[in-house]
């Protein structure tokens, strides 16, 4: 099965937002357009998703984690982190949801355990400011960082990173790749 985070980011930029979905779809091919469904049942109801991961324990639980922008793509403000538990039948259960003071403009998110994850923060310049317009037209923001949260609290990792953006982490756990 695949989890895919969407959102309409057109419907968003005209002006008329409709709440983002997980989907989960079978691999199967041409049956999996018609058979994907949101398994958030709705949870939480201003949501606009952006990195996705996934968590499977010893046991086999898997736990998705999700960045969400309640505000949409435009405004980053209030962004969090949502954690759901995913049962046999595809069921999701929102389980928590997650704000890391100081980690802003979360891209993409990398689940170690049911609780703890890395995630990226692309910039700290503020969305849609002159700041931010003049580093996009001569490359020069490295504001961007990796940051970790522990279950509790989050804390920055590195920084230094132009644009911090995609996670990937090692099956074994031990490596974690971050592009900016």
């Amino acid at each position: 099965r695949m989890f895919i985070a969407s959102d309409d980011r057109r419907a968003i930029a005209a002006g008329t937002p409709k709440r983002g979905a997980i989907y989960v779809m079978p691999i199967r091919g041409a049956e999996a357009v018609s058979a994907r469904f949101d398994a958030t049942a709705g949870v939480p109801a201003a949501f606009h998703p952006h990195g996705i991961s996934r968590f499977v324990d010893a046991a086999g639980k898997t736990t998705i984690m999700v960045v969400n922008h309640p505000k949409g793509f435009n405004d980053y403000t209030g962004t969090t982190v949502e954690i759901y538990d995913v049962a046999s039948d595809n069921v999701f259960t929102h389980r928590r949801t997650v704000a890391v003071p100081g980690l802003t403009r979360i891209n993409d998110i990398a689940a170690t355990s049911a609780d703890t994850f890395y995630a990226t923060s692309e910039s700290d310049l503020a969305r849609g400011s002159f700041a931010e317009t003049l580093s996009l037209v001569t490359e020069s923001d490295r504001t961007g960082a990796v940051w970790y949260f522990d279950g509790t609290a989050g804390k920055k990792l590195d920084g230094g990173i132009g644009f911090a953006n995609s996670l990937a982490l090692t099956a074994d756990g031990k490596t974690l790749y971050a592009s900016g």
